[in-house]
């Protein structure tokens, strides 16, 4: 039987002796020996049991006491590693993908033939101030701006004010897009405002790209001396009623397929019959051009300006509209997606508009006054000012301030995935796609973006609805041919409101007081003898693939302020 000594330095002695072996005590009770004998002999202070007994420590000692030590170290460790594993984990979810996909776009645009820009000035664009926040589109930017993506979805309901800025600075993202990737429409070459200039570079407040109609050689030969086709140039023309809408229907059975022009209504089922995988069944392919805005992996906010002549791209604003003749921005009234990079080709349907002046026929609010947006959501990266031929997939009945804000999902003809409707897209990927949109104006300090439900015909804003906020490739070609329907009343007059008053202001700075009597070849045509040849091409929206080969650059004179 042990009795507890009377003293510290007897309870010292007696510990050491009850564990002789010095490998069995417990921690708790190594310790409590250890201030006892601190206490009864001061010199033993800071000296292990065993060795405050004069014994030599053993092995397993030894290893407690390493333990004890790294302890602190090892638990920071572990903090820092869950840290990055949950950083890391939702990234790799959302960009996987996406980074795949910019890395292959980024290598086949390099390839692009490079071209010269238009020098046209802009009209109350230019300014001298440059953009010093040295964003730049390098993969450790791109992974941070994916990070703050991530992380923005985990935290919803929070205004983001630290985020990476990415604008189209690779000099692969403001070229002609590569006709080995792309079905290239050939009657727009894509020229930026001042090249090379400090305050045109991409993320600048002048940053503008416009739309160039490149000429024939014939049309080079047959030039008078000294205008713009007698050196190979173009003219410039608008992105959203110059470029055609093209829209064709074909009827594909096995690997046949036959193919017609049309502008008609299509059924409004929300699903089709046709997947990728089916063969010997016959299905329509629904095609037609697109003009893109932000590039896949960059979060500027470029659009297409609906009230200026000639309707170039340039970076939105955080506020007001630009307007002819209006103040420049400075480089932080510009806007970017706080919520992180775009996970799609962005940009605008030419011909097509979104009326404010009357309800949409399946949400019953009015629209947002542009042209109908589209995700093209292909593996390879789409310049700014691109204009490709796609395939409509389906479309996301999008809702933002109370206006009707459709999404027309669409792929790249010559995309390998191959898909036809909006039910081939992975789920997980429509999920990404419907929650960017829900929250990229939270980051923003807003509300979120609602979606209309047409299959209960309300709205949400909750992240689980995501699944009946698309529709088929059907529906969505009801859609497109009723907002093509639109946009031709626009231009005939058939809007007065004060919203619709700068877009055929824009329109008549264009092609002067008679432009509502001409067609689109005849539009073309009027510019100037020089380029009649393409405006001949160009007509009743046919392919300008003939003309694609022509480029210049666009004589200042065009621009009318």
């Amino acid at each position: 039987m042990w009795v507890r000594p009377r003293n510290a330095a007897h309870r010292a002695t007696a510990a050491a002796a009850m564990f002789g072996d010095g490998g069995r005590q417990p921690a708790c009770k190594g310790a409590e020996i250890t201030a006892a004998a601190t206490r009864a002999d001061p010199s033993r202070a800071g000296t292990p049991p065993a060795a405050a007994s004069g014994m030599t420590p053993t092995l397993r000692q030894v290893r407690r006491q390493g333990y004890a030590r790294a302890q602190p170290a090892l638990r920071a460790a572990m903090l820092l590693l869950a840290a990055l594993a949950a950083t890391a984990l939702p990234v790799l979810a959302l960009s996987a993908a996406s980074a795949a996909a910019a890395l292959g776009g980024a290598t086949s645009a390099a390839a692009a033939a490079t071209t010269p820009a238009t020098s046209a000035p802009g009209s109350g664009m230019g300014t001298n101030s440059t953009v010093t926040d040295g964003a730049s589109n390098s993969t450790t930017s791109q992974r941070l701006a994916v990070a703050a993506a991530a992380a923005a979805a985990a935290a919803p309901g929070k205004e983001v004010t630290s985020y990476v800025k990415l604008p189209p600075r690779a000099p692969e993202l403001t070229q002609p897009p590569d006709p080995a990737v792309w079905h290239v429409y050939g009657g727009c070459m894509p020229h930026v405002q001042k090249p090379g200039a400090p305050d045109s570079i991409p993320g600048a407040p002048g940053f503008a790209v416009y739309c160039v109609a490149p000429v024939t050689p014939a049309a080079v030969a047959g030039a008078a001396p000294g205008t713009a086709a007698a050196g190979g140039g173009g003219r410039n023309v608008s992105f959203w009623h110059d470029v055609p809408l093209g829209l064709q229907r074909r009827r594909v059975s096995g690997g046949s397929s036959s193919s017609s022009s049309s502008s008609s209504s299509s059924s409004s089922s929300n699903r089709s019959s046709s997947t990728p995988g089916e063969k010997g069944r016959e299905h329509e392919e629904i095609t037609f051009w697109i003009t893109n805005e932000i590039p896949r992996g960059t979060n500027a906010k470029i659009e297409t300006q609906t009230s200026l002549p000639y309707n170039p791209m340039v970076q939105s604003m955080l506020k007001d509209q630009r307007r002819p003749g209006g103040p420049s921005p400075t480089p932080d009234q510009l806007r970017y997606y706080r919520v992180g990079p775009s996970l799609v080709n962005y940009g605008g349907i030419p011909q097509t508009w979104e009326a404010s002046d009357v309800p949409d026929p399946v949400t019953g609010l009015p629209s947002d006054n542009d042209p109908l947006d589209y995700l093209e959501v292909g593996a390879a990266v789409l310049p700014v000012g691109g204009v490709v031929r796609v395939r409509l997939l389906g479309a996301l009945t999008m809702v933002d301030d109370n206006q009707t804000d459709w999404k027309m999902l669409v792929l790249n003809v010559k995309d390998p995935a191959g898909w036809r409707d909006v039910e081939d897209i992975p789920p997980a990927r429509r999920q990404q796609l419907y929650e960017f949109f829900r929250t990229y104006k939270i980051a923003e300090g807003k509300p979120p973006v609602t979606y209309f439900l047409p299959a209960t015909n309300t709205t949400t804003a909750a992240a689980k609805d995501w699944a009946g906020a698309f529709v088929g490739r059907d529906a969505a070609a009801a859609v497109l041919s009723r907002k093509h329907a639109e946009w031709r009343r626009l231009l005939a007059g058939g809007c007065s409101t004060d919203d619709c008053a700068p877009l055929t202001a824009a329109v008549a700075a264009e092609y002067g007081s008679g432009w509502r009597g001409l067609g689109l070849g005849q539009r073309l045509a009027s510019l100037g003898p020089e380029i009649a040849v393409a405006a001949n091409a160009l007509k009743d929206g046919n392919d300008a693939g003939a003309i694609g080969g022509a480029t210049g650059t666009a004589p200042s004179a065009v621009r009318k302020s």
